[in-house]
């Protein structure tokens, strides 16, 4: 923690701009061109991105900072995360895509090669079980994960895996998966607000959900800034910039509306069905 000031003059020293912060997490961006279409979004481009991850001041024995190794990548040697930490923080950011708006197929894919590919290390496994159980909503989200991608893939998870994360999910989420499930990983950008419903049925297993339901039915601010004001900017490109925030949000705007009274109308539905189910 003590580093990001720092940090943050390295970044913004080599053209980057703090670009949105959420929780302990800072994004940062070089100057973009909007407007990029979904075809376009792996050709390379100008512009950057980086995020910082900060580390709160504490107790430096629980920090995955402790556990860092040395990699050496054309020539440099340089500090990685063990691999342990690599796959639980693989796992607990599929978890926050997956309980938001829209998440890539491509992060559910790169969790089950990572699975498959530790399939039968019963060491490492027993190293992610004893890391999980010090974050409380761990278990959950990496059984939620995991339960996802095996109804879209069929079975890929060793036991090891299983026993203490998916066998432990509350039925409300398993039923999510059930009905949810496909859904969630194949829908089309920006996708929708049925997530809430399942965040409501992991609360009490550890899961808190950043914000409460109804805010992120119907946000009541402004979304953030497509591209920020330049020093030297002509009328000309203050106008484009004007008009794609406009665009944006207008755009933003008539998501909230139409998911968010699909969000109303379809949790009616799994309240009755949820009931009638338990009668």
């Amino acid at each position: 923690e003590e580093s990001a000031p720092r940090a943050r003059r390295i970044l913004e020293d080599r053209g980057y701009y703090l670009h949105a912060t959420s929780g302990r997490s800072w994004e940062f961006k070089t100057l973009e061109k909007p407007g990029i279409s979904l075809e376009r979004v792996y050709q390379s481009r100008v512009c950057s991105s980086a995020e910082l991850h900060i580390e709160a001041r504490g107790d430096r024995h629980v920090s995955p900072l402790t556990r860092v190794r040395k990699v050496c990548f054309r020539g440099i040697r340089m500090p990685v995360l063990s691999p342990v930490d690599l796959f639980l923080g693989q796992g607990l950011h599929l978890f926050k895509h997956i309980c938001s708006e829209f998440s890539r197929l491509a992060h559910w894919v790169e969790f089950q090669r990572h699975v498959v590919a530790r399939y039968s290390d019963s060491a490492f496994w027993c190293d992610v079980s004893a890391l999980a159980r010090s974050n409380p909503s761990a278990p959950a989200a990496l059984g939620m994960v995991t339960l996802l991608i095996t109804r879209v893939t069929g079975d890929f998870a060793p036991e090891a895996l299983t026993s203490w994360t998916v066998d432990c999910l509350p039925a409300g989420a398993r039923r999510w998966a059930d009905v949810y499930g496909e859904n969630a990983a194949f829908m089309s950008f920006p996708g929708n607000k049925l997530y809430l419903l399942l965040q409501k049925e992991l609360a009490d297993s550890g899961f808190r959900a950043k914000r409460p339901i109804w805010r992120s039915v119907m946000p009541m601010q402004l979304p953030p800034q497509v591209l920020p004001a330049v020093a030297g900017e002509t009328t000309a490109a203050r106008i484009r910039r004007y008009r794609m925030q406009a665009w944006f949000v207008s755009f933003r705007l008539r998501f909230h509306v139409v998911h968010g009274f699909s969000y109303l109308r379809e949790s009616v539905r799994w309240r009755f069905s949820t009931s009638g189910s338990t009668r």
